[in-house]
């Protein structure tokens, strides 16, 4: 069987219908003949080997949020700060997902609260042999946390976006480093991190950035004082003020110290 993560296959199949263009306007004709297309060419590619497509989908609620509030939440953040109509891209694959549903011969798994990569991994294990035998299965998708299933011997993946084959010499190895290490795609940090280590990070990031343009914005202020000094001050005074400007500025950003009990 080949096994399809639906959601990778619509979102790169609609990002490279955009292109650069991200503010532009969705075609939902154009993304649904594409996912389309992609579909079918899986079938023609991998079918004689590897048999029927089995599509697994993402439903909403994930059962993982539930149990780990972070879970995924820089992402959120990230649709927010980008140019892209997100609420339109769901509506346009949701609306895609369902006629897959409805209108096509093929199977389309999709349980409450769950995600792609549970239906696939709940298959692959159920018919999974470590030993050489049984029926042949594919993972299209080129995400690595599918690498753990490589331990069974039938088997595989590839990656229709990058058009390549993923393997990986140890599976159970990469397994334990991956829990260890974390996954900050994610947003679950390592063994070692805070659980909300990435939400603050970025909280950090954010606060760093506005502190840095806020400095850049005092240096130009400052040099542009100095500037003016110069041109229409003689040396003497240039000093005086020199001394004034940075005594001021060091009045500013030093600590208050505190008072004597």
């Amino acid at each position: 069987m080949i096994l399809v993560d639906l959601n990778q296959v619509m979102l790169s199949n609609l990002l490279m219908q955009l292109g650069n263009h991200t503010n532009a306007e969705i075609e939902e004709g154009m993304v649904r003949h594409m996912v389309l297309n992609s579909l079918r060419s899986y079938r023609t590619k991998f079918g004689p080997e590897y048999g029927e497509l089995v599509i697994a989908c993402d439903n909403t609620n994930y059962w993982r949020k539930q149990y780990f509030p972070y879970y995924k939440a820089n992402r959120k953040k990230a649709r927010e700060n980008s140019d892209l109509d997100w609420k339109a891209v769901f509506e346009c694959l949701n609306k895609i997902r369902q006629e897959l549903k409805e209108f096509f011969p093929y199977k389309v798994v999709d349980i409450e609260s769950a995600e792609a990569d549970d239906i696939i991994g709940t298959i692959a294990n159920n018919y999974g042999s470590e030993l050489d035998f049984g029926e042949k299965i594919l993972i299209l998708s080129g995400d690595k946390d599918y690498i753990q299933l490589h331990k069974y011997s039938n088997v595989k993946q590839y990656d229709p976006t990058r058009k390549k084959w993923v393997t990986h010499n140890d599976p159970q190895q990469y397994l334990k480093e991956h829990i260890l290490r974390g996954d900050s795609g994610d947003g679950v940090p390592n063994v070692l991190s805070s659980d909300n280590c990435f939400v603050v990070r970025l909280f950090y990031f954010q606060t760093f950035a506005f502190t840095f343009s806020f400095i850049t914005v005092l240096n130009v202020i400052a040099s542009i004082f100095l500037i003016t000094i110069f041109i229409f001050s003689s040396i003497s005074t240039l000093l005086i003020e020199i001394v004034i400007f940075f005594s001021f500025i060091i009045l500013i950003f030093s600590p208050s110290i505190p008072p004597i009990s």
